[in-house]
């Protein structure tokens, strides 16, 4: 199947309305705690970089250029209420971004990049609860680190910086 330009029709505006409650829950998720602290770049980085972003109904690839690779996942059930999926289909997309919001998008990984590769592996609930799992992979010239959240209402929130990224690339979404 070939990858096409987006352009918004109702079921994508679901998914990106989706997607926008969900990096604002994880933007928001550490209100309570301290703010991690946040490093401003000098000067953003010229090295390659890349942010792969998997979430249970969406997958964002950005190789750090001007176009984001986007696979919205559909579920399909047997029943309305089944709680488990009996098949999924895949739609792509390319999601074009303008030299500004390539820009503020590299300029968000480099802001929370040293905090971002300090994190522990995975956060949330442990590997023999339910969850759904979030993770994120960022990749900076030579270095690169995978962080899964395991969310389950009755585990902690992922880390700050985690929920800015996501909201970073997530918001370019609906634009």
């Amino acid at each position: 199947m070939e990858p096409r330009t987006c352009s918004l029709r109702p079921a994508r505006a679901a998914l990106v309305g989706t997607v926008f409650a969900l990096a604002l829950a994880l933007g928001c998720a550490g209100a309570a705690r301290p703010a991690e602290p946040r490093t401003e770049p000098a000067a953003v980085s010229d090295e390659p970089m890349s942010l792969e972003y998997a979430a249970p109904e969406i997958r964002i690839f950005w190789s750090g250029g001007r176009g984001m690779d986007v696979t919205h996942i559909i579920y399909s059930y047997d029943s309305p209420i089944a709680d488990t999926p009996s098949g999924q289909r895949n739609e792509d997309f390319i999601v074009a971004l303008d030299g500004s919001q390539a820009a503020a998008l590299r300029k968000a990984v480099m802001a929370d990049a040293d905090a971002f590769f300090a994190m522990n592996d995975w956060y949330g609930a442990p590997a023999g609860q339910r969850y759904y799992p979030y993770s994120l992979t960022i990749q900076i010239g030579e270095r690169s680190k995978t962080v899964l959240y395991r969310s389950n209402p009755g585990y902690d929130e992922p880390p700050e910086p985690f929920g800015r990224l996501v909201g970073a690339v997530t918001t370019l979404l609906g634009t």
